[in-house]
Formats: C-alpha cells, structure tokens, sequence
C-alpha cells in the first residue's frame, strides 16, 4: 500500500532529491566508471529546470494554503 503524500510535502522532497543532484553534478560526481561501465548520473540542464518547475510549484501549492484551499464559485448543486 502507497501512503499518501500531500502535494507540497511531495513538491518539497522533490525539490530537496533535485538540488541534492544539481550539488552532485556541480561538485564533479556526474560521471563515474564501474568495472568498465560508464555511468552518468544526470543532465544539468533537466535538473535546473526541474528545480525551476518545483519552485514555481511550491509557491502555488503555499499560496493555495495560505488562503484555504481550493474555493469553488457558481457550481449548481446535483437534483
């Protein structure tokens, strides 16, 4: 069974996993070899744009918490 996860709480352990990676890249541990594989951990410019899409991301969901939650106007009830 999957435990839920609301929205920012999941947005924010993105954004800690994406700016750990970007840390990673920066600091020369994007590439290593392994029994004459080379791995490659990730691209900078995914990263930092993923992390860019998370920001925006967690402003909404805060400012979406900060006033309440999703406010729903004109709907017409069921008969």
């Amino acid at each position: 069974m999957v435990a839920y996860s609301d929205p920012l709480t999941e947005a924010l352990r993105r954004y800690d996993a994406f700016t750990t990676a970007e840390l990673a890249i920066v600091s020369g541990q994007q590439a290593y070899s392994i029994g004459g594989r080379s791995l490659t951990r990730g691209n900078l410019k995914e990263i930092r744009d993923t992390i860019e899409y998370l920001d925006k991301r967690i402003g909404v969901l805060k400012a979406r918490a900060a006033r309440g939650g999703i406010r729903i106007r004109g709907a017409v009830p069921l008969p």
